[in-house]
């Protein structure tokens, strides 16, 4: 697969399949996009490793598998969009939810080395653009996890990475918790019935509570 072009990776599935994945007017970005810039920030490419966008199946839709053996502890590939405030990003998803649309935005907080304190929030909408990563669908046991990842001490703005948290064989879909590992009380419903197929499955897609 050529790592950043318009098509990164190849789609595969049993034909016939449903509409293409990307979107009339999507465009691909390889880092993030900072609008109020109009520069970008983050590594050179977002694909690390061999990966395939598949159709999995109706409920699951779309989904990322591996194209190759990726070791445990191995970065896969980066989330890239637009990054955008927490307040745009509650606004998009409360209409396109009302409007029965998928969104693809994705906020990771970083704490204080004690974890008492949330530092920083970033949040990427890879709706209209954005990269493969946005294919990569919820577990309720992820052998994957989103972990910022900064290239040089000076990059303040960082790069939402996907590391493998188990060897991931060829052909298994990749997958990370939607909830990040935030305890009961910290998250809720998001009235989205989940399908991983997990044995300890939630039953519902978990979000955040702030």
């Amino acid at each position: 697969a050529s790592r950043g072009g318009a098509r990164p990776v190849p789609v595969v599935g049993r034909p016939p399949l449903p509409a293409p994945p990307f979107p009339e007017g999507f465009r691909y970005a390889r880092k993030l996009v900072l609008p109020r810039y109009n520069n970008f920030a983050g590594a050179e490419h977002d694909v690390h490793a061999e990966v395939r966008v598949a159709w999995l199946a109706a409920k699951k839709c779309w989904g990322l598998v591996a194209g190759e053996h990726i070791p445990k502890g191995r970065r896969v590939v980066d989330y890239t969009g637009a990054v955008v405030s927490r307040t745009a990003a509650r606004e998009r998803e409360r209409a396109e939810f009302e409007a029965g649309r998928p969104t693809y935005i994705l906020s990771v907080v970083e704490h204080s080395r004690d974890e008492s304190v949330a530092a920083w929030r970033t949040t990427v909408d890879a709706t209209d653009r954005g990269g493969v990563a946005r294919f990569v669908n919820h577990s309720c046991a992820p052998n994957c996890e989103v972990v910022p990842t900064r290239s040089t001490r000076g990059q303040f703005l960082p790069t939402l990475a996907l590391v493998t948290l188990k060897d991931v064989a060829v052909g298994v879909e990749l997958a990370f918790d939607y909830a990040g590992g935030a305890p009961d009380d910290a998250v809720e419903d998001s009235r989205t019935e989940c399908f991983c197929g997990a044995s300890a499955c939630r039953g519902w897609l978990l979000r955040h509570v702030e």
